[in-house]
């Protein structure tokens, strides 16, 4: 297991980014946030989901 996926699998387990940031000797609570970005795609797809299903109530010749 890389460090990347290490970092992602515990803040995953945990959602503790400062643990994370401590276990993984970050000084800097930015590098760490990269570990928080994977945890984000659920929701994209949930929203994107959301955003086709509306869309499809609208007809181009509706929408000016």
């Amino acid at each position: 297991m890389n460090d990347d996926a290490f970092g992602i699998t515990e803040y995953e387990g945990t959602g503790n980014l400062a643990m994370v940031r401590k276990v993984m000797g970050h000084t800097d609570v930015r590098t760490a946030m990269r570990y928080q970005h994977p945890i984000l795609h659920p929701a994209r797809e949930i929203i994107d989901q959301r955003n086709s299903r509306h869309n499809l109530g609208h007809s181009e010749s509706r929408v000016q």
